[in-house]
């Protein structure tokens, strides 16, 4: 009975219990797969980091700073430099066109020499005027016939210290002021107009109604060899500069005139037979007063002009002769003299001492000699530079008719300005009212 139940009842089939081997592969796979997993993530993110440090230090970068432009040097030459009966050495002063103006030039001469020359004087002390004798030349060419034609264009205008509304009748062209405020920078438009920016234009200081003056020019539109960084604030603060000249010329109180190239002599005979023929022919104008009309006529030489009282009264005063003084200098600075009309004037000087008695006061007389020879020097390069003289421009008649005309318009008069009589002759040397 029991053996039937048992056989009939259903059986329960089990499965069989896993052994070691059996289990060791299973977890070798899984560490494989883990291992391999964990590697790939591993290498992913060291990839991400190296990017990430790539672009910080690319980010990090720093830019080199924009290179500044240096500022340039140029140099201007001071001569002529006259205070009454004294009178001092020629000197350069060197300054930065982009940054000093007019009024920094003028400062700085005072500074280095006028002050000293006149007990104290300044820039301020007075009215002051600067004037320009330049000539600028514009091309115009043609395409028809491809050749150039110069035009001159001469600029009156001036820089003052001081504009007075009373006195701008008297002025060729409406000055410029210049002051402290308005420097008159050298690169500025407005200033160049007036005074160009070229090599050897040239200015004049002179006090009003005081023997102060002076001359400029523009020696070099740039120095060799010397910039100021823009950014150095001490480098610049060091200019103007004013230095000597060096010159190449020694001259001494010997009888010769070492100072006198042999082409310089040359120039100066063609100078005088040029002089020697304008005065001989009819290249200048006389009013006639019957017909208050002008006609062709011999132009007369100019009167003595201070430059050349003093140049005289230099050697006069020093002890030397006429003959002597003559050839060792006044024929040079003289080209528009002869030896007679020279002689007259020096021994009508000997008998007006009061005219040169101040000349070379405070100097002995070697150094009244060194004194002359340097003025004849200075004098005879302006008579080279002015070059042969020119005929001169008629003007405008004086009839009756021209007079009522003018009258009866609103335009000014035009007058025989006899500062222009003597246009062919170097400025100082040309009559003034």
């Amino acid at each position: 009975m029991s053996e039937v139940s048992n056989a009939s009842s259903p059986t329960s089939v089990s499965a069989p219990a896993p052994t070691e081997d059996a289990i060791e592969p299973v977890i070798t796979d899984d560490i494989a797969n883990f291992s391999a997993s964990s590697s790939a993530a591993s290498s992913t993110t060291s990839a991400a980091t190296n990017t990430a440090t790539i672009l910080a230090e690319a980010a990090t970068v720093v830019t080199p700073p924009a290179k500044t432009k240096p500022l340039s040097v140029c140099k201007f030459t001071i001569s002529s430099i006259y205070h009454g009966p004294e009178n001092d050495d020629n000197f350069s002063v060197l300054l930065i066109p982009s940054q000093h103006g007019l009024y920094d030039l003028i400062d700085a001469v005072f500074k280095h020499s006028l002050t000293k020359l006149t007990d104290g004087w300044t820039i301020d002390s007075r009215m002051w005027t600067v004037d320009f004798d330049n000539t600028k030349s514009t091309n115009n060419s043609t395409s028809t016939t491809s050749t150039a034609t110069s035009a001159s264009v001469k600029k009156k205008a001036k820089f003052v210290s001081l504009i007075e509304e009373s006195m701008l009748e008297f002025y060729d062209a409406t000055p410029l002021a210049c002051d402290r405020e308005q420097r008159r920078i050298f690169s500025d438009l407005e200033t160049s107009d007036v005074f160009p920016f070229e090599k050897n234009s040239k200015g004049y200081f002179e006090f009003d109604h005081r023997p102060v003056k002076f001359r400029f020019t523009l020696a070099e539109l740039r120095v060799a060899d010397l910039e100021v960084d823009s950014r150095d604030k001490n480098a610049i603060e060091q200019y103007p500069k004013c230095q000597p000249i060096e010159s190449a010329i020694t001259i001494t109180a010997v009888g010769e005139a070492e100072f006198v190239t042999p082409e310089e002599q040359r120039i100066i005979k063609q100078l005088s037979a040029a002089y020697t023929s304008f005065y001989q022919n009819l290249n200048g104008w006389q009013l006639e007063r019957r017909t208050r009309r002008y006609k062709p006529a011999k132009p007369s030489a100019p009167e003595w002009s201070n430059a050349e009282i003093e140049i005289m009264g230099l050697f006069m005063n020093s002890g030397w002769k006429f003959a002597k003084s003559w050839k060792c200098g006044l024929m040079y600075a003289f080209p528009h003299r002869t030896k007679s009309s020279a002689q007259g004037k020096w021994y009508a000087l000997q008998k007006e001492s009061y005219r040169i008695e101040s000349a070379g006061r405070t100097l002995s007389p070697n150094q009244k000699v060194i004194r002359a020879k340097k003025l004849c020097l200075e004098l005879m390069e302006e008579m080279i530079e002015q070059g042969a003289p020119q005929p001169i421009k008629k003007p405008k008649d004086r009839t009756y008719e021209v007079i009522m005309a003018e009258e009866m318009s609103d335009c000014d008069p035009v007058r025989f300005d006899p500062r222009t009589a003597h246009g062919y002759l170097p400025k100082r040397l040309r009559s003034r009212w």
